[in-house]
């Protein structure tokens, strides 16, 4: 990894590069990496590096985990998403959502092997809350963002099958328009309570700790679903972002349904459509 930064200071340059080398393994790591056994990143800096100043080259520090390789299968349209990320990342003037995106892949980025399974699993509620929920909104956080997830993802490709839980060698038979048509209603329905049910466990457990109601408790299985439907609202947000979405809401709440470009307007037409 090749990276060039300008700074003032050998030690500022040093953190400046170290901190755009975790960001792009950042991106590597919520697109290969979803549920966070591949990448061992919580040393203190996983890079050896060579810096170059007044044409001059001297080696630095920095540590690298050695004796454990990551090796992880390539997808076109996951390396797809790569680039995409990316495009946003060096992107000098991001839009509203743009920002909101590198935000949750930077949170999620604080995930590593030595994360406690609640921390994961509230990072990813915290992800999905700064990509969805509107600068300032303070009621119903869990209903709006349940809400939100479900119509986003709720007749996507990627739940059905989950939800629905059809086997590998049958997707393609199976997951048809008019089979996606006649689960839509029912598979958003369920989408919105899991959400809901998951939103509880994170209010559970920022309020009532590791000691919260046996109902409430977080299982890994919690965390891998959450984390998948991290990943899907990621996918699901580029995409719209190609067609032109650009920010969640319209601060004239009168005129939402005027704003191409806003996510709410398209998950209002979403509701009544």
């Amino acid at each position: 990894m090749y990276l060039e930064v300008e700074s003032v200071g050998q030690n500022k340059a040093r953190k400046k590069a170290i901190l755009e080398a975790r960001r792009n393994i950042n991106i590597l790591k919520i697109v290969y990496d979803i549920h966070g056994t591949l990448f061992d990143l919580h040393a203190e800096s996983p890079f050896d590096y060579i810096y170059h100043m007044d044409k001059s080259k001297s080696t630095g520090g920095g540590y690298r985990n050695h004796g454990k390789e990551t090796i992880f299968v390539r997808r076109d349209f996951l390396d797809q998403m790569v680039s995409d990320i990316t495009s946003m990342r060096i992107n000098k003037h991001p839009s509203d959502l743009e920002k909101r995106l590198l935000n949750a892949v930077d949170i999620f980025g604080l995930v590593d092997d030595a994360t406690p399974l609640h921390i994961r699993f509230l990072l990813c509620i915290i992800a999905l809350e700064g990509m969805l929920l509107a600068e300032g909104e303070k009621d119903y956080l869990g209903w709006k963002l349940s809400e939100k997830v479900a119509f986003l993802l709720g007749d996507t490709p990627a739940w059905i099958v989950t939800f629905y839980r059809i086997p590998p060698e049958d997707v393609r038979t199976t997951l048809t328009d008019d089979y996606i048509n006649k689960k839509r209603s029912s598979a958003r329905s369920a989408l919105d309570r899991q959400m809901k049910k998951f939103y509880g466990k994170r209010s559970g457990f920022a309020h009532g700790g590791l000691e919260a109601d046996k109902s409430k408790k977080i299982s890994s299985d919690d965390y891998n679903m959450i984390s998948s439907i991290l990943r899907w609202t990621i996918e699901k947000l580029i995409e719209l972002h190609k067609s032109g979405i650009n920010h969640i809401a319209t601060k004239d709440k009168e005129k939402i349904s005027e704003d191409a470009s806003s996510l709410d307007a398209y998950i209002e037409k979403l509701r009544y459509s």
